[in-house]
Parts: structure tokens; C-alpha cells; sequence
């Protein structure tokens, strides 16, 4: 039995017990909380020596077995294995005069309040977007309407009691530019290549405003990770930085809305989850999901969602 081994087995772990992280962590937490009463005592008390060795190893094993104390366990060792995973994945090479492209479907809630009425009203809208974006991540995006439909009779009948304002409609196609520092793209090749750095930066809002919460940096990370175009080393660290999250959860098995098997991690607050499905095989982000939750704090059907295909590299935007 080597050092770690005895470390291990001192601590309760023997085995594969799934139990052992946990009581270590609890102990080491115990650990901290008494030092902290004896502190309050204001009294002389020095520890004895091997009292302080055992803390130090109990934090070490910590550590060691499940990362820096905070968030979820399960949540942040399924994160890092999909980093891994990803990591081993080439990215995207664009050559000369190609085209990255990326295709999503999405469905889409759009809110409408009539100021002259003050009716309100929603549309729920299937979509598809198209973005060819270029090696200098200037891009051409088009979005077409599958479907789209009131949420209910009565947000109809606000429609029409506000003027049956334009809606979309089945067969519309929108098409949108951007150059290379628009929204639709973020240049992932200047990120920071720490977790530490980019967790930080991407709290503070300094890469993508935000509101705050890491519930908004989850779905952040989701819409890098979506762009499709992260280097191995890129898409490693975004996974890293989404294990040190607070409050990610294994929401377990799924099927996401394109019919595709995943796994999904996701975080709430106070009315929201966000949920990130991801193909447990590849890595590969499958969708982004939002559910709401209700004032008893049960969780609500899904509510709008983002799926994406594997992005391609081509040789023509469309019409060419």
C-alpha cells in the first residue's frame, strides 16, 4: 500500500466506494469550522503537530480527488471527462477562401407588448439559422422561419385586439452581416488559456456583457462552446471553467430536441434552468435549454431551446 493509499484508507475510502469524496470533504469542512470556534476563543492554543499534519493531508486529498471545494462533485468530474474528450478532437482548419459553417435550430419565445393597446401577446417560432462566418470571423447569417404559432388562444385574440401587428410567418428569411467585431462571433483565440483567468473574465462580463449569476456564465460558455470553431486546447479550458462553477448539477440522460441522445448538465435560479446537453461520446454540444421554474419552485415544460449540428468547413456562401 503506497502513501495515497493509506491516505485514502485512513480517510474511509476503500474500494470504489462512491461515498469516500464526500466523507472526505466533510471532514476536512469539520476540520475548518472547529478551527475557526477555536479562533473565536481568543485562547492561546496551539495545535498539535499532528493535528495540523492531518488537516493539511485532508485537504490535499480534497483537492486532489475532486478539485477545489464548491459546486457539485458528479457535475464537475463529468465536465472535466468532457473536456478531455473534446480536447483530443481536432478543430476546425479554414483554408483560403473557406467558410466555416454553422447550423442551428432553434425555438424561439418572442414577447410582444402593443404601446397603443398595451396588449400582450407571444409567438412561439421554429427557426433555422445558417452562419457562414470567414478565418476573420466577419459573417453572413441567415435565419428562415419553419413555423411559428401563438402560445395560446388568448395571446391570438391580444393580437388581434392590438391591430394583428406583423408576426413571423412560415417561409420568411432574414439575412444578417456582421464583421469580424460583431455579436455574432467572438474571436476564441484570444480567451485566456488559465481557467482561473477566464472564469474571472468571463464573471466580469470584460468578454461578453452579461447579466450577472453563474447560471449566466454556464450559458455563456454554451455559446462559445456552440460557435463551433474553439481549438482542442479552447474548447479543454471552457469545459475547466464550467467545472468551477457554483451550483451545476447532472441532470442525467436526455434526449434533446432534435431527438438525439446526451447528457446534461444544468444550473438554476431563481426562475430558470439552464440546461446544456452534450453528446457524451464526443463532447460535442447538442443544445441549449430553458425551462422555467414555478413559484412552488417545480420546474415547468421546456420553454425555448438551441440545437446545433456539427459545424463544417465550405467553399461558397449560399447564392455564390
Amino acid at each position: 500500500m503506497d502513501e495515497s493509499e493509506r491516505i485514502r484508507w485512513a480517510l474511509g475510502r476503500s474500494g470504489d466506494d462512491p461515498d469516500a469524496v464526500e466523507r472526505a470533504r466533510s471532514r476536512l469542512l469539520d476540520a475548518i469550522h472547529v478551527e475557526k470556534l477555536r479562533r473565536r476563543t481568543k485562547r492561546r492554543l496551539v495545535l498539535p503537530a499532528a493535528a495540523i499534519i492531518a488537516l493539511v493531508v485532508a485537504a490535499a486529498v480534497v483537492v486532489a480527488l475532486v478539485g477545489p471545494i464548491g459546486g457539485s462533485t458528479a457535475a464537475a468530474s463529468e465536465l472535466r471527462r468532457l473536456g478531455a474528450v473534446a480536447s483530443s478532437a481536432d478543430g476546425p482548419n479554414l483554408g483560403e477562401g473557406q467558410y466555416l459553417l454553422v447550423v442551428s435550430d432553434e425555438l424561439r419565445v418572442e414577447a410582444r407588448t402593443e404601446l397603443g393597446t398595451g396588449s400582450s401577446f407571444e409567438v412561439l417560432s421554429r427557426l433555422r439559422l445558417q452562419t457562414w462566418i470567414t478565418g476573420d470571423g466577419s459573417s453572413v447569417r441567415h435565419t428562415e422561419v419553419i413555423s411559428s404559432e401563438f402560445a395560446s388562444d388568448a395571446d391570438r385574440r391580444s393580437w388581434q385586439e392590438a391591430g394583428m401587428p406583423n408576426v413571423p410567418h412560415a417561409g420568411d428569411i432574414q439575412e444578417e452581416s456582421s464583421r469580424s467585431d460583431g455579436y455574432f462571433w467572438v474571436d476564441l483565440s484570444e480567451l485566456p488559456r488559465g481557467p482561473d483567468v477566464l472564469l474571472a473574465e468571463l464573471r466580469s462580463g470584460s468578454i461578453v456583457p452579461r447579466s450577472p449569476g453563474d447560471d449566466q456564465v454556464f450559458l455563456l460558455i454554451g455559446d462559445l462552446l456552440a460557435q463551433g470553431d474553439a481549438s482542442p486546447e479552447v474548447r479543454a479550458t471552457l469545459f475547466e471553467a464550467a467545472a468551477r462553477l457554483e451550483g451545476i448539477e447532472v441532470a442525467g440522460a436526455v434526449i434533446d430536441p432534435l431527438g438525439r441522445d446526451g447528457i446534461a448538465l444544468a444550473i438554476d435560479d431563481a426562475s430558470l434552468r439552464t440546461q446544456l446537453v452534450f453528446d457524451p461520446q464526443t463532447a460535442d454540444l447538442l443544445s441549449i435549454e430553458l425551462y422555467p421554474i414555478r413559484a412552488d419552485g417545480s420546474m415547468g415544460s421546456l420553454r425555448s431551446w438551441r440545437a446545433f449540428h456539427p459545424a463544417t468547413v465550405v467553399d461558397s456562401l449560399p447564392g455564390s
